[in-house]
């Protein structure tokens, strides 16, 4: 026996951020493989429909600001870093512009989000090589 799927019930109760290539988009992967109902439909095992998944992520958006995020008191927070990368899908919902001079964000071209998690390797994109000093 597995673990349960913690990240599928996360997406389902507060992000509902589903990396998908819909049939009549311009994305750069294949177009139609992965739908926005293919993930949402995993969600009816928790209990959690379409309705309540938008409904939950307006609740986080709320509860942590949004694109410009803050704590309980309103406030920024600081010593935070927005990491992006150009082939990163977490791009279009991250933080692009620094919210202050606490919050830095940077874009690396031809990086993704997990470029950060792993060492240097040979095969990574010059520009991303250069960006880690």
């Amino acid at each position: 026996m597995g673990l349960p799927d913690f990240w599928g019930y996360q997406t389902c109760r507060e992000f509902g951020f589903y990396q998908t290539c819909e049939t009549n988009s311009s994305c750069m992967f294949t177009r139609g493989l992965v739908t926005l109902d293919r993930f949402t439909s995993g969600c009816q095992r928790y209990g959690i429909s379409p309705a309540q998944i938008e409904a939950n992520v307006k609740d986080t958006n709320a509860h942590y600001g949004g694109l410009r995020p803050s704590g309980p008191d309103g406030n920024l927070g600081t010593c935070v870093v927005w990491p992006n990368g150009e082939v990163d899908p977490w791009a279009g919902l991250s933080v692009m512009e620094a919210p202050s001079e606490d919050q830095p964000a940077l874009y690396v071209e031809g990086a993704s989000h997990h470029a950060w998690t792993h060492p240097a390797a040979p095969t990574d994109q010059p520009t991303w090589l250069s960006s880690r000093g």
